[in-house]
């Protein structure tokens, strides 16, 4: 119902008058659009490039001295004696803890410039292909870092600082019902991305040999030692 004494507004919306309207104001809106995109160009050109470097990585099947334990273990068991467990388990599960943990960083960070390449990077110098330095972090030609203490000794930063930094470069994923791994590294510096990956998977797999090959050592250990108490000819054979 219509009150006479209010009378109905007419809201319709003319698109001609409108059209007529951002036409006339066309000089101050192709400025505006103009200039903001030459700001978004500025800026994406004025971002440091970062590079990432990836790698997938495949499960090789158990070490052919793990077998041999399984198989002299069937054997032990007869003659009573129980083998020491050889710290089994999914191995890509262990590989990736062990990549991730801080003891395998403080393990990289004994490489030479790995420590100021996570910690000090200020720029990357694609004509000589090198990695440019922050002076205010870290003197490259004495070698030395430029934070000082009380005593105006100088302050190394230690793993746990650099750690945060390797955990924001790293990406990692386990599909442990294909057995893959992939690993990337990303950082300024397209060299020290791919070297530091793959000092990385290097270290993490030599580590992990060589604890398996310690468990084999020890287990076999404890296999001739008890071995020696059964009476059965057979079984010592």
């Amino acid at each position: 119902q219509t009150n006479q004494n209010y009378p109905v507004k007419n809201d319709s919306i003319d698109l001609k008058e409108l059209i007529n309207l951002l036409w006339g104001g066309k000089k101050p809106i192709m400025l505006i659009t103009f200039v903001c995109a030459f700001c978004s160009i500025f800026y994406a050109l004025s971002l440091t490039n970062y590079y990432k470097s990836e790698a997938v990585l495949t499960l090789a099947s158990g070490s052919s001295e793990m077998s041999t334990l399984s198989a002299f273990s069937g054997i032990a068991s007869m003659a009573g004696i129980r083998m020491p467990s050889t710290g089994g388990g999914d191995k890509g599960e262990i590989i990736v803890n062990t990549i991730l943990s801080r003891a395998f960083l403080k393990h990289l960070l004994t490489f030479e410039d790995i420590l100021p390449s996570i910690i000090a990077p200020k720029s990357y110098d694609s004509q000589s292909k090198k990695l440019v330095f922050d002076p205010n972090i870290y003197d490259v030609s004495n070698k030395t870092w430029m934070s000082k203490d009380d005593k105006g000794q100088q302050i190394k930063p230690s793993y746990l600082e650099a750690y945060d930094v390797y955990m924001k470069q790293m990406a990692m994923n386990y599909n442990d019902r294909i057995g893959i791994i992939s690993i990337s590294i990303e950082h300024i510096s397209p060299i020290f991305a791919k070297d530091f990956l793959d000092l990385i998977i290097r270290e993490a797999d030599t580590l992990i040999r060589q604890k398996d090959l310690q468990q084999s050592s020890d287990a076999l250990d404890y296999l001739v030692s008890e071995i020696s108490k059964t009476s059965l000819i057979e079984m010592k054979s």
